[in-house]
C-alpha cells in the first residue's frame, strides 16, 4: 500500500512538473489521481499527498520542497527544473 501511494506522489510531482507554467486545480488533480478510486475525501487525500511529497522532496533538498506552492484552490510547480 505504501509503495502504491509512493508512485501517485511521484505521478503528482511529474505531473506538476510537466504542467509547470499554470496552476493546475485540485478538481483537476483530484481527478487526474483518483478518478477511478472510491476516496471519501479526495481534497484531505491530496492535501495528505502534497505534504508527503514535499517532505520527500526536503529530504533531498531544503529548496524542493518549496517547489510545490498551494495557490487558491490549485497547486503549481515553481522550481526551475
Amino acid at each position: 500500500h505504501m509503495a502504491n501511494k509512493s508512485k501517485k506522489g511521484l505521478a503528482l510531482i511529474e505531473y506538476l512538473i510537466v504542467h509547470r507554467n499554470e496552476s493546475v486545480t485540485n478538481q483537476r488533480l483530484i481527478y487526474t489521481f483518483w478518478a477511478n478510486e472510491s476516496v471519501t475525501n479526495p481534497e484531505s487525500a491530496l492535501k495528505t499527498l502534497i505534504s508527503r511529497m514535499r517532505a520527500t522532496l526536503n529530504q533531498i533538498s531544503p529548496e524542493l520542497g518549496s517547489c510545490i506552492v498551494a495557490e487558491r484552490g490549485a497547486y503549481r510547480c515553481a522550481c526551475r527544473i
